[in-house]
């Protein structure tokens, strides 16, 4: 049995450009039960590994104990002992898995150079916002043919930095509204149909709740189950919190949600800079969620990890400098940007 021992503790952390602390929210519990985000501590610890799959990195990694796959424990000095004897095996996406070189996925326009990107579990459905600012949806009939001819989805503007994330049935297409209030979606009946204007229905409550604290949202994300949304809420230290939505009408109803934390998903702080995470997308069985340091120089995506649902994160694995990584319902495939490119890796 592999067990999660290996760590590294040289450190790779990422500014927000906002002078604002975050708070990633992911929103869980019945809706009128949902707990309030609170504050919770920072730690000052992170850590660093190899980059499998990008153009500098040398070959597909193994997760072997000679530093090819970098476990990061919950403090710079003992490893998290919820996870020194877990089995690797145990989660869906299992930390040490190697992943392929990355490939160009195929039906998307040659030369795409994205801002924003979005896949859904079953690999059918894309999102994504081009330079200019304008919004793409495409899909395809089954995962191994190219995705179709996109359309472009009428939002409205949105604030900086851009962000999106398609849900799990590729039916519903979230973004952070102009103000950074709260958020906005838009819907259509079936893939291939056309989205409907953008409404704030489904995020009343998640809105009104950011209202009356004064704060700012960002980096919506759909979780792959269907029933969770992560979110960064400015202004408070990073925590994750988690909410199920309810799905009693056509519309589900999210809720504030409750704060998840721990070290992987809290901020940074060296010298006289603060270093925050951004939530992107996660995993079915909700163990893993995959995050994004994004320094200017050196983007780098993270897969962070937890024992049980509703915990804290406390363990994470750097995957590449990346952006926007979602894995497919198997965590056997990873669809990231690099550089602006879409990309997919396999598992080995």
């Amino acid at each position: 049995m592999r067990t999660l021992r290996e760590r590294d503790t040289s450190q790779a952390c990422s500014p927000w450009p906002c002078a604002a602390a975050v708070a990633i929210v992911a929103l869980t519990g019945a809706c009128s039960d949902a707990a309030r985000p609170t504050s919770h501590a920072t730690t000052t610890y992170a850590g660093a590994g190899s980059v499998p799959g990008s153009s500098a990195a040398p070959p597909p990694h193994k997760g072997t104990a000679g530093g090819a796959v970098s476990w990061v424990d919950a403090g710079p000095s003992e490893p998290d002992p919820n996870f020194q004897d877990v089995d690797a095996s145990t989660f869906l996406c299992n930390p040490a898995a190697a992943w392929s070189p990355g490939r160009p996925i195929a039906g998307l326009p040659a030369g795409l150079h994205a801002a924003a990107f979005s896949v859904t579990p079953d690999e059918r459905s894309v999102a994504w916002i081009d330079d200019a600012g304008a919004t793409h949806v495409a899909d395809r009939a089954i995962a191994s043919e190219p995705f179709g001819n996109g359309q472009t989805v009428a939002v409205t503007a949105q604030a900086s930095p851009r962000s999106l994330s398609l849900s799990a049935d590729g039916l519903h297409l979230v973004f952070v509204k102009p103000d950074a209030k709260g958020f906005a979606e838009v819907t259509r009946d079936a893939r291939g149909g056309t989205f409907e204007a953008p409404a704030e229905t489904a995020f009343a409550l998640v809105n009104q709740w950011v209202v009356s604290l004064g704060a700012t949202v960002a980096d919506p994300a759909y979780g792959s189950d269907g029933s969770t949304f992560f979110y960064s809420q400015l202004g408070a230290p990073v925590t994750v919190s988690e909410s199920r939505a309810s799905h009693a009408g056509a519309t589900p109803a999210w809720t504030a949600g409750s704060p998840r934390g721990g070290a992987p998903v809290s901020p940074v702080h060296i010298d006289a800079e603060t270093f925050y995470r951004h939530p992107v997308s996660s995993s079915l069985d909700g163990l893993t969620l995959f995050i994004s340091d994004d320094y200017p120089s050196t983007p780098t995506a993270r897969a962070v990890y937890r024992t049980s649902l509703g915990g804290e994160f406390t363990l994470s694995v750097a995957l590449g400098a990346w952006t926007s990584v979602h894995p497919n319902a198997a965590c056997s495939r990873l669809y990231y940007l690099e550089g602006g490119s879409p990309r997919l890796a396999d598992r080995q």
